[in-house]
């Protein structure tokens, strides 16, 4: 992407019993901004749903459109599972 995004993969689960909806729903493609060394910020179409901070060798989830209040939903040593957290948790709501 020519504005410094990247988008994130995220796979979606099938479910047997939602055929129909699932063929009809459309999705957006996350996009991962690094915001610092050590923060990154995952933003679902125009809206921030959360950030990863590296802490030490930890990535920790934070789900929440502001940093400051954000909650923690993941400890992960790699940063690929702790996106598709943040990710998983804005699906859910």
């Amino acid at each position: 992407m020519t504005d410094g995004t990247q988008p994130l993969a995220v796979a979606q689960p099938a479910r047997s019993n939602d055929v129909r909806a699932a063929s009809t729903a459309t999705f957006t493609i996350p996009r991962v901004v690094r915001m610092s060394p050590t923060l990154i910020r995952i933003i679902d179409g125009e809206t921030t749903v959360g950030f990863v901070e590296k802490v030490g060798s930890v990535y920790v989830a934070l789900v929440g459109e502001r940093y400051a209040k954000a909650e923690e939903v993941l400890q992960s040593r790699e940063l690929e599972p702790a996106a598709q957290r943040v990710v998983a948790e804005v699906i859910g709501r």
